[in-house]
């Protein structure tokens, strides 16, 4: 009866996880507010591991991570505290993007402890568990789980705290002003124009070079209702911008297709960055004492004012359209949660309760249900492992585009049974970008070909025809008619965009019974 007892506990705990993941899975369809189900999640977190403390940090920088909510707060684990990336467990954890305990907290660690560290063990905490929170292509931040209690970590506490953690990566930030988010909740200037920062450099740089002004910014939303200086030139040392930021709402709030300021010490000129009447920021340059702008001048700043506003429009509107490929796997992933891990763990409590119950009366048929919990606990596990390679490729950034690709086949034929093949050739000559575009292509065209296609044999191949690197994924599955509408399909307009956005292009060939060719092309060295 001890043993049987030992073994309903953990059964116990998985179909309380699964409740819970299924919980947090509805909050975030819902569209809840960060915190609030961050919350939720670390005090499911700080229940399930029967721990003292649990906390999610996210990244607020590569150097920094924020504690976002805390279940039982303790020393430095309160919300808002900034704790560094360099020197502790934790942003350890962030950047090689695997679990970490640390135990017990007062030894003697390849480096003196953190001040963060210091102040958790001062409190009582014998050991702390730090998981990464999955995000796209990194790590987004830090689930840590703190005990009073001494020990290894085990595999069962892994496992339920492992998928809290992949969660935890699904919950969108913050919404700002201008509709986007920044890993901390908060869009900063540089955020709303994407890419286009060293363009918007050399327009600023340009004006300085061209004019006799000694200080040129571009200026752009940033917090609630300010404006920051995005890109700065300057003929001196000074590097803050022409303007105190908190001036340029007012500027704008005019109306006027430029505004020129006499001052005491020189002449002030901004010129709204506008696209469709829609003000997107402001360009803004300073002269020295005793000159103001002549008319070639201002004509110069209008127009470069006119050539920044047309680059951060573009830049918004790429980030939107990722944007939206980024919600649409957020919801592709709850919905897996839903389907496949929480009903996984409802059936491993199920069988846990018929087992004690058979435990009493037919020993060998309890057996029988215990090798069935076992089981289905693997192959829930193996899913979960599949979703969160999904969310985070790890093998792209360790080994590259070609090794990333073979380990999707090989997950193919685990959880689905298809066969595969794979001609991949050498690494490709492509940026970073191109090659995360290229694997969550070959990502999704799998995924479709197993799920809706039914296919039993897929291929990929990777090859260079010059000027391209050529990404092409082959099934023998139902396909479509030829001229069915592609415009619904979201997940291959969300295959087209990813190519688009990386300067290449995307064809799907299919026919009815006859299977489906997705074929990317990228320019070499995009």
């Amino acid at each position: 009866m001890v043993t049987a007892q030992r073994r309903a506990r953990p059964a116990d705990r998985y179909a309380r996880l699964g409740r819970a993941i299924a919980a947090l899975n509805a909050q975030v369809m819902q569209g809840r507010d960060r915190t609030e189900v961050l919350e939720r999640l670390c005090a499911d977190a700080r229940t399930l591991a029967a721990a003292a403390s649990a906390t999610a940090m996210l990244a607020d920088s590569d150097r920094v991570l924020v504690v976002r909510a805390v279940a039982g707060r303790v020393a430095t684990w309160q919300p808002g505290v900034r704790i560094p990336v360099d020197d502790t467990i934790a942003g350890t954890v962030l950047r090689e993007r695997g679990p970490r305990a640390t135990e017990p907290l007062s030894a003697t660690l390849y480096r003196p402890p953190h001040r963060h560290e210091q102040a958790l063990a001062a409190a009582g905490l014998r050991r702390v568990l730090y998981l990464p929170i999955p995000g796209y292509g990194s790590a987004a931040g830090v689930l840590g789980v703190a005990y009073r209690r001494g020990g290894a970590v085990t595999l069962d506490e892994l496992r339920l705290l492992e998928p809290l953690a992949a969660v935890a990566g699904l919950v969108p930030a913050d919404p700002t002003p201008d509709g986007r988010a920044g890993p901390d909740g908060r869009a900063g200037p540089a955020a709303a124009v994407d890419g286009s920062h060293d363009q918007l450099q050399a327009l600023v740089a340009r004006v300085i070079a061209l004019t006799a002004a000694t200080t040129c910014a571009v200026y752009l939303p940033s917090t609630g209702r300010t404006f920051a200086p995005l890109a700065v030139a300057s003929t001196g040392p000074n590097s803050d911008g022409p303007i105190d930021p908190v001036l340029v709402p007012r500027l704008l709030a005019q109306r006027r297709p430029a505004t020129l300021w006499r001052l005491p010490d020189g002449a002030l000129l901004c010129v709204p960055l506008a696209v469709a009447g829609t003000v997107l920021g402001a360009l803004c340059a300073r002269w020295p004492a005793g000159a103001q702008p002549d008319r070639t001048e201002r004509m110069l700043i209008n127009l470069t004012a006119g050539e920044a506003a047309q680059l951060v429009d573009s830049g918004r509107r790429r980030a939107a359209g990722e944007e939206q490929v980024a919600a649409r796997e957020r919801e592709w992933l709850a919905r897996e949660l839903h389907d496949s891990v929480v009903q996984t763990l409802y059936g491993i409590s199920l069988g846990a309760g018929a087992a004690g119950e058979l435990l009493r009366t037919d020993t060998a048929q309890a057996r029988e249900s215990v090798a069935w919990i076992h089981e289905t606990a693997v192959a829930g596990l193996t899913e979960m492992h599949g979703l969160i390679q999904r969310l985070r490729p790890d093998a792209l950034s360790d080994n590259g585009l070609t090794a990333a690709l073979g380990r999707l086949l090989e997950t193919l034929h685990t959880l689905h049974g298809c066969r595969t093949s794979a001609d991949l050739g050498p690494e490709p000559p492509v940026s970073p970008e191109v090659r995360q575009a290229l694997y969550r292509i070959a990502q999704e065209a799998i995924a479709n070909a197993a799920k809706h296609a039914h296919a039993g044999q897929v291929t990929v191949r990777l090859f260079v025809q010059d000027p391209y690197v050529v990404l092409e994924i082959v099934d023998n599955g139902q396909g479509f008619p030829p001229d069915a509408d592609l415009r619904g399909r979201l997940g291959i307009r969300s295959m087209r965009a990813r190519a688009e956005a990386v300067g290449g292009r995307l064809d799907v060939v299919s026919g009815p019974d006859r299977g489906t060719v997705v074929r990317a092309e990228v320019p070499v060295g995009a």
